[in-house]
């Protein structure tokens, strides 16, 4: 995990990526923004580049 700091920079960073209708276009880096629920700086980092804190890979 990394540490605070880095957290802390990149979820400025985060705040930075626009969002909106470009998020929804094929190849696009990152899906529109998730509504935030709290919760640490990388979980809102993730929201924020519209991907889910809890995701997991599927077990295969």
């Amino acid at each position: 995990m990394p540490d605070d700091d880095v957290l802390a920079h990149a979820l400025g960073i985060a705040r930075l990526v626009p969002d909106g209708e470009g998020r929804t276009v094929p190849g696009a880096a990152f899906a529109p923004a998730l509504v935030a629920d709290g919760g640490d700086a990388l979980a809102q980092m993730l929201r924020l580049l519209g991907r889910d804190p809890a995701w997991a890979p599927d077990e295969a």
